[in-house]
Order: C-alpha cells, then structure tokens, then sequence
C-alpha cells in the first residue's frame, strides 16, 4: 500500500492570512443562457504548490487502484 501525506509538500502549515485571498465582487449575468444550458463556467487561479500536491495524489491513486 502507497501511503502520501499531501501535506508534507507543504514548508509550513497554511493560514487564511497567508494565503492571499482577495475579497472582489463579480457580475455573472445569467441574461445570456438559453434554456436547457445548466452550467456556468468561472476560472479560477490554483497556486502552483496546490496544483502539484493534487498531481501527486492523484498518480498514486492511478498506482494504488491499478494495481500495479
């Protein structure tokens, strides 16, 4: 059994403080849809630390339910 802890990546443990969230206000106008559309579609910024802990996890999940 492969066992990751995600949070080892990480130098020291995140806070809301540190993570550098921004409050913004955003206008999503749902005017434009037609009917039978049902999703709406926003980008997002992930931080790179993020983005890799989330590949790493998911390649050893791949590993583990392979069964390699």
């Amino acid at each position: 059994m492969i066992s990751f802890n995600i949070f080892k990546s990480f130098k020291k443990p995140t806070t809301i403080k540190t993570l550098g969230v921004k409050n913004y206000q955003i206008y999503a106008s749902l005017n434009r849809l037609s009917p039978g559309v049902d999703n709406i579609h926003l980008d997002v910024h992930i931080s790179s630390q993020v983005h890799n802990a989330l590949k790493k996890t998911a390649f050893l999940l791949m590993v583990k339910h392979s069964g390699a």
